[in-house]
């Protein structure tokens, strides 16, 4: 009998979000950034304290991300000049008055792994976990990217299970794959082959950390190079079926991070090179990724072949990241 696809629209998931990179944002600094639908503002106090709400202001309803500031640790509204401290709380206006008892309504947000992260829930529910900070010490001058796509975050963050897709797509050989998945996270180490236009190929190991279905980190190490990498993907969903795809690449040499003395110069050199070097093969690879994500469909009951990866068991996984109806 011949199969008939399911498709489902994935509702947006709970979780950490990235809105930022660090270095988007500066002390007294503010951005606007969509989540799941709806406006939000993300700005840093002078003590470098990050803080993220919706942008209306509860007085009479402007957006304080149009024309709005930051000044030490209030934000405030460019219509009245009332100002409101990281609590959300108004503890100003601007007309020396005494502050009506409203407030602006704030998100959790944490700064780790070099992003600005913000907490989502349906439900409106708090942070059942955290991130946890994962930058090797050598995660120096990272190259950085920002990318808006057509797709969901679980398409995405299930690539790396999809054993199927490395080999045929990304064109590595000789792949062995292990996964693991506890609580909020995902784990899996490869072992694989991959052919290069010059060198032919190159033995790569790496090992992917996931948390939620917003951030994956891969570390990725290079034996005939004695050179290491790290990167960080992070997918934001912005409205229904779009969202913003963000990675932070760093690589250095050699792969240990210990330079022997009389060479670290040369070695931050040789780093930085390779930092540099990642970016045509992370092109190449999200090159062929970007119109799949951007054209595909999410199967509900997909009809898997052997190869595949255990695409199954991380679905089974990233079911309790979403609410039930």
């Amino acid at each position: 009998m011949e199969h008939t696809i399911s498709v489902t629209e994935l509702p947006y998931p709970n979780g950490w979000f990235a809105v930022a990179f660090s270095s988007d944002l500066k002390p007294e600094r503010m951005v606007r950034r969509r989540l799941m639908g709806q406006d939000i503002i993300v700005y840093r106090t002078k003590r470098g304290k990050v803080v993220a709400a919706r942008p209306y202001c509860p007085h009479l309803g402007a957006h304080i991300g149009y024309g709005g500031t930051v000044e030490g640790d209030n934000v405030i509204c460019p219509f009245h000049r009332f100002a409101f401290a990281p609590s959300g709380r108004c503890v100003a206006t601007g007309y020396g008055t005494t502050p009506p008892k409203i407030r602006l309504e704030t998100s959790p947000a944490r700064e780790t792994n070099g992003v600005i992260m913000v907490w989502w829930h349906t439900a409106g529910d708090p942070p059942g976990w955290e991130l946890p900070e994962l930058r090797s010490a050598m995660f120096r001058h990272p190259v950085q990217m920002c990318t808006t796509l057509t797709a969901c975050p679980q398409d995405m963050a299930e690539n790396f299970v999809d054993t199927g897709h490395i080999s045929v797509l990304h064109r590595y050989r000789d792949i062995k794959q292990t996964v693991k998945f506890e609580g909020v996270s995902s784990s899996s180490e490869v072992t694989a082959v991959r052919p290069m236009p010059i060198i032919r190929k190159h033995n790569v190991v790496y090992t992917n950390e996931g948390y939620g279905l917003g951030f994956n980190r891969i570390s990725l190490t290079v034996p005939e190079f004695h050179s290491r990498a790290e990167a960080y993907f992070c997918y934001t969903p912005i409205s229904p079926r779009v969202l913003e795809f963000r990675l932070a690449a760093c690589g250095w040499f050699p792969a240990g991070g210990t330079a022997p003395r009389g060479t670290r110069g040369l070695c931050r050199v040789l780093s930085r090179l390779v930092t540099h070097a990642l970016v045509p093969s992370l092109r190449s690879d999200l090159n062929a990724d970007y119109p799949i994500w951007n054209n595909k469909v999410y199967v509900d009951r997909p009809r898997l072949a052997g190869g595949d990866g255990p695409i199954q068991r991380f679905r089974h996984w990233s079911e309790q990241f979403y609410s039930q109806p």
